[in-house]
């Protein structure tokens, strides 16, 4: 055979072994190890392994328990137990920090209970991660609370991305209503209460 014929075979083989081992970029077994089997054994047994091993979830995408948590987050939301849906897309997320998806319904939920903080930071991760539907964000009831807020339209001209920054004046409505919440759970006494009152609106 001459060597001419005997490197366009080389080449060739080489090819054929890198598009089989793009098979299994997508798979669990990965480019390389597919690759390599390419050229070692045969491309066609190579193709038979990586069409054998199981496939990569995309960021986009939920294993089964994940997606039936987060249908059920779904269906918390509905019922309007918001704190409950909250505490399970945060379960979600740990285990897929990129689903789109599910930073959305966060925001949608932080929304719902008036808490505008999270959910810009919330909404704002949504895009990050890919999510496009820029009308559902100005059109979803569940947003209404988010959109009312003077600085949602400064946020949606940076596309979405840049959380606006809370004013002082916010921070000391937000630590009031904490104050309140921990006077009303019976944490603070009425004294404690009124000390920690006057030192929030003198700025300590």
């Amino acid at each position: 055979m001459e060597s001419g014929t005997l490197l366009i075979l080389i080449v060739v083989w080489f090819i054929l072994a890198a598009v089989v081992g793009s098979m299994g970029s997508d798979r669990k077994i990965g480019f390389g190890p597919i690759f390599a089997l390419s050229l070692l054994a045969t491309p066609i047994i190579a193709a038979l392994v990586a069409l054998g091993s199981e496939r990569k979830l995309k960021d986009s995408e939920l294993d089964q328990d994940s997606q039936r948590r987060f249908n059920e987050a779904t269906q918390r939301a509905k019922q309007k137990r918001h704190d409950e849906a909250i505490v399970i897309l945060h379960e979600v997320l740990s285990l897929k920090p990129n689903y789109a998806a599910a930073h959305f319904n966060l925001a949608c939920n932080y929304s719902r209970l008036s808490k505008k903080d999270e959910a810009f930071n919330s909404l704002a991760a949504a895009v990050k991660c890919g999510y496009a539907n820029f009308q559902k964000i100005q059109s979803d009831p569940d947003l209404a609370f988010l959109r009312s807020q003077p600085e949602f339209s400064q946020f949606a001209a940076s596309g979405y991305r840049e959380t606006p920054k809370s004013s002082s004046a916010d921070e000391t409505i937000n630590k009031l209503e904490r104050l309140a919440a921990l006077k009303s759970q019976g944490v603070l006494t009425d004294q404690e209460f009124i000390e920690q009152k006057a030192r929030i609106l003198k700025g300590n």
